[in-house]
Order: structure tokens, then C-alpha cells, then sequence
């Protein structure tokens, strides 16, 4: 297998193994079938607290996600990528002032339950979670299905602006954002400042 089929079957495998449901505490509806889109939520906030304190609760959760997954990868530092992934969010969200919904990386609503917002000046429908683990593996899907270029990038080399240059490449922002890679690493910059 080569290094980047390699890098392939491990994005899949953390997409299928985060993808496991948790149980609830509180029964959840049932959602609406594949495909379609479920009840419009009210847009509400899901972080109250300072960025610092954002970016370190949202780092937690990825590695733990992350170390569950990559256990036999010892050539793939889930703390590392845990920071990249965060680093996006922090723009995406202003460091977790518009986190809402807790949808942190701006996943689209392809099914299921939905809320409207603006992104980049146009009203768009981002899904809805339950819970920030829900997010944050709608995310790691995201990046093995949409993405999946962006994703191979994260996983070769982590700490490079590489990956987040290829989400806007693939359009998950407007090719009008100026050096973006550039962005990216100013941001990732702090954001491990702010999770060491």
C-alpha cells in the first residue's frame, strides 16, 4: 500500500469510528430520513467563555477523538492535528464567538436538523448538533468525503498551511480570502499557544 492509500484508509477509518453514536442522555426525535432535511433550529450560540478557553476545550475533545483512532499510527500526532483542525475552526467561528449550534467548522445541512446564518455574505444552512463530539465528527466526515484532498494533506504533514489552502481550493471558502495559507498559520500560531 502506498503512503498516500495509506493516509487514505486511515481518514476513513477515523471518519467510521467517530461516527459512533453515543448514548444520550435525554431521548433525541428520531431524524428525518437520509437525505432530507429535518426541522429548522433556532441559531444559538454554543460556546460562553473567552477564546483561550474555546480553543482549549475544543482541542480536548479532537485528540481524545484522534488518540482512540490513530492508537497503532505512532507517525501521526493527534495532538498536531487536533491544533490544525482548531486553527480552522478559530477562523471559521472568530475563535468560538459564532461557534453555533455546535457546528465549529461550518459543516453544511445535507439532512437532518438545520439553522440558517450568513457565511461569507450569503445565507446559508449549516447543520445542527446536539453536541460538540457530533460536530466535531461531522467535521472529520467532511474532510474524508468533500474534502478528502484537504484531508490527506492534514495527515501527511499536519503543522503546514498545505491542507487548509486546499479547503478553499475545494471551495469551503471564497477564493477571494487573501493568503490564506498565511491566515491559517498566524492562527494555528496561537491556537497552540493557546491549547500547550
Amino acid at each position: 500500500m502506498s503512503k498516500a492509500e495509506d493516509l487514505i484508509a486511515v481518514l476513513i477509518l477515523f471518519a467510521l469510528l467517530t461516527s459512533e453514536q453515543q448514548p444520550s442522555p435525554s431521548p433525541r426525535p428520531r431524524p428525518p430520513p437520509p437525505g432530507v432535511l429535518g426541522q429548522a433550529q433556532p441559531k444559538a450560540r454554543s460556546f460562553a467563555g473567552d477564546a483561550q478557553a474555546w480553543a482549549k476545550s475544543r482541542h480536548a475533545i479532537l485528540r481524545t477523538l484522534l488518540e482512540a483512532q490513530l492508537r497503532d499510527r505512532v507517525d501521526l500526532d493527534a495532538d498536531e492535528i487536533a491544533t490544525s483542525v482548531v486553527a480552522a475552526w478559530a477562523i471559521e467561528t472568530d475563535w468560538g464567538a459564532d461557534e453555533c449550534n455546535f457546528n465549529p467548522g461550518s459543516v453544511p445541512a445535507t439532512k437532518g436538523a438545520f439553522f440558517t446564518t450568513i457565511r461569507y455574505g450569503e445565507a446559508v444552512r449549516l447543520a445542527a448538533f446536539a453536541t460538540i463530539d457530533d460536530g466535531a465528527r461531522a467535521f472529520a466526515r467532511m474532510l474524508e468525503t468533500t474534502y478528502r484532498d484537504a484531508g490527506i494533506k492534514l495527515l501527511a504533514d499536519a503543522t503546514a498551511p498545505d491542507w487548509y489552502v486546499a479547503l478553499g481550493a475545494a471551495g469551503y471558502y471564497p477564493s477571494t480570502v487573501a493568503d490564506p495559507g498565511k491566515v491559517y498559520s498566524d492562527v494555528r500560531t496561537r491556537v497552540a499557544a493557546a491549547v500547550s
